[in-house]
C-alpha cells in the first residue's frame, strides 16, 4: 500500500515539474532558458528526494558520470566569482543533504574519522570569515565540506532502506561507465566534440570525465578480484576494460598513469607490503613505457612531438619543450605567495585569484580566477600550514583506516568487506595522486560518488558488527 502511494506521489511530482518547466519557457527570456529548466529539474529532484531519500544518491551518481558535459555549460556571475551550472547543482544538493541529514542526525552512526573533515571545513569557514570575505572563497567551503556530508547522508539512507540498496548502488556506479561513452558517440558525429592530437575537445571536459572514471575503475577492479559470483567477476573485468579504454581515449596524462597504477595496486597482497615492492616498481616502469611509447600519449607531454620514446625521455630529463599546461608559471607564483603568510594563509580563493592575474599577465589568458592545478599548493596558500596539516591528516588517516580494513578482510577471507575496503583504498589513492596536478578536491563529481561508496562500506561494516553481536 505504501509503495503504491509513493509511486503515485512520484508520478504527480514528475507531471507537476513538467508543467512548470513548459510554462516557464513561455515567459522567461531565452538566455535564461537553460537555468529555468535546470531549476525545475532540481525542484523535481528535491521533491523526489523527500519522498524517497535514495533518489538523491542516484542523482549524484548519474550527474557525476556526465560531469565532463555539465562542467562545459554556461555560468553566471555571482559577486566577484563565476557560478557554473555544475556549482549551482552542488549548492542545491548541499541544501537537501544538510537538511535531511540534520533532521535525521540521531539515526546516523557517525564514523569518528569524519570529524577530521569537519574540523578542516570549519577552518576553511573561519579563514573565510577572518579574511577578505570574497565570494570566490564560498566555493571552497562548499566543495571541501559537502562530500563527507554526502557520506553521512548515505548512511542515513541505508538506515531506512537496508542492505538491498548497496547492490543497487554498486551496479549503478559500475554501469555509469556507459554514460560518457554514449555522450561521445552522440557528440563526436555532430562535431560538438572534435578529435585532436591532444584528445577529444569540445562540449566534454575529458580531464573531469577521466578522473570520474577512476572511481568506477576502482570499484570494478575490486569486483574483479573479490567477486563472489562469476557474473560479478565478469562485470568487474568488462567494466575495468571499458573504463581504462575510455580514460585512454581522453588522453588525460595523469588519469591514464593513475589508472595503470590502480591496476597494479588492485593485485598486490595487502599483508606483504615490502614483498610487493618489485611489482610496484614494475608497474611504474610499465606506466612510463606506455606513456612515452605510444605516440599519441607521448605527444601530450611536449609542444614538439619527440620522434621516439628515448628522445622523449631525453627531453624529460632536461625539461626541454615539456608541456606543463601553464603549471610551470602557476606553481612558483602560488608557492612564493604562500611563503609570505605560511601559518594561516591568505584566505579561501586567494590562490585562484592570484593565478588568474598571473595568467592574464604572462600567458594571455583573460580570467579573473583560475585554479593552480595543485590542491596542496592551493591549500598551503589559502589556509596555511594549519590547513594543509588538517587536510592531509583527514585524508591520510582515512586511507590508512581502509587499508587496514582491507588487510583484515583479506586475511579473514571476507570477500565482501575486502571488495569494499579495497575500492575505498583505490579511490582515495587516486584522489591524492591527482590532487598533485589537478583540482580534484574541488570536484564533487568525483568526491560525491566516492563518499557514497564510503557510506556503503561503513554501513556494511556496521551491519556485520551488529549481526556478530546478536
Amino acid at each position: 500500500m505504501l509503495s503504491n502511494v509513493r509511486r503515485r506521489g512520484i508520478e504527480v511530482l514528475v507531471v507537476l515539474c513538467t508543467v512548470i518547466t513548459v510554462g516557464l519557457q513561455a515567459v522567461i527570456p531565452g538566455e535564461f532558458a537553460l537555468y529555468s529548466i535546470g531549476a525545475c529539474l532540481l525542484l523535481g529532484v528535491a521533491l523526489l528526494s523527500f519522498v524517497n531519500p535514495a533518489f538523491m544518491l542516484y542523482f549524484i551518481i548519474l550527474t557525476s558520470a556526465m560531469c565532463g558535459l555539465i562542467r562545459s555549460l554556461d555560468s553566471l556571475s555571482f559577486g566577484e566569482t563565476n557560478l557554473t551550472i555544475s556549482g549551482i547543482r552542488w549548492a542545491f544538493v548541499a541544501g537537501i543533504v544538510l537538511f535531511i541529514t540534520g533532521v535525521n542526525f540521531r539515526r546516523i552512526n557517525f564514523p569518528n574519522y569524519l570529524f577530521l573533515f569537519v574540523i578542516f571545513d570549519l577552518w576553511v569557514a573561519a579563514r573565510w570569515l577572518s579574511s577578505s570575505h570574497e565570494t570566490t572563497g564560498l566555493k571552497d567551503i562548499l566543495f571541501y565540506g559537502l562530500p563527507p556530508f554526502i557520506g553521512l547522508y548515505t548512511l542515513y539512507v541505508f538506515s531506512i532502506r537496508g542492505e538491498q540498496l548497496v547492490g543497487k548502488i554498486e551496479k549503478l556506479v559500475s554501469y555509469s561507465v556507459f554514460i560518457p561513452i554514449i555522450l561521445y558517440i552522440i557528440l563526436i558525429p555532430t562535431d560538438l566534440v572534435e578529435l585532436t592530437k591532444n584528445g577529444p575537445k569540445g562540449w566534454i571536459s575529458g580531464r573531469a570525465l577521466a578522473t570520474y572514471l577512476l572511481t568506477v575503475l576502482s570499484l570494478s577492479l575490486a569486483q574483479w578480484r573479490y567477486a563472489t559470483t562469476k557474473g560479478d567477476k565478469n562485470r568487474g573485468i568488462f567494466v575495468s576494460i571499458l573504463a581504462l579504454g575510455t580514460i585512454g581515449f581522453t588522453l588525460s596524462r595523469m588519469a591514464i598513469a593513475t589508472a595503470l597504477l590502480l591496476f597494479g595496486m588492485a593485485r598486490i597482497n595487502p599483508l606483504r607490503i615490502w614483498r610487493n615492492l618489485p611489482y610496484a616498481l614494475l608497474t611504474v616502469g610499465l606506466c612510463i613505457a606506455l606513456l612515452f611509447g605510444v605516440p599519441s600519449l607521448r605527444n601530450r607531454f611536449f609542444y614538439q612531438s619527440p620522434s621516439s620514446a628515448f628522445e622523449a625521455l631525453r627531453r624529460l630529463r632536461t625539461l626541454e619543450d615539456f608541456n606543463t599546461s601553464g603549471r610551470i608559471i602557476m606553481w612558483p607564483a602560488v608557492f612564493n605567495q604562500a611563503l609570505k603568510n605560511p601559518i594561516v594563509g591568505w584566505g579561501p580563493g586567494n590562490a585562484r585569484l592570484l593565478v588568474g592575474q598571473v595568467l592574464s599577465a604572462h600567458a594571455n589568458r583573460q580570467s579573473r580566477e583560475y585554479p593552480p592545478h595543485n590542491e596542496y599548493l592551493q591549500v598551503f596558500n589559502d589556509l596555511g600550514i594549519i590547513g594543509l596539516v588538517l587536510l592531509l591528516s583527514a585524508w591520510l588517516l582515512t586511507l590508512v583506516r581502509y587499508w587496514k580494513g582491507w588487510q583484515l578482510a583479506h586475511y579473514s577471507g571476507d570477500l565482501t568487506q575486502a571488495k569494499w575496503h579495497l575500492t575505498v583504498t583505490l579511490c582515495i589513492a587516486a584522489v591524492l595522486i591527482n590532487a598533485a596536478v589537478d583540482n580534484t578536491l574541488h570536484y564533487t563529481s568525483i568526491l560525491g560518488p566516492i563518499f557514497i561508496i564510503v557510506g556503503c562500506t561503513e554501513y556494511l561494516k556496521q551491519h556485520e558488527a551488529l549481526a556478530a553481536t546478536d
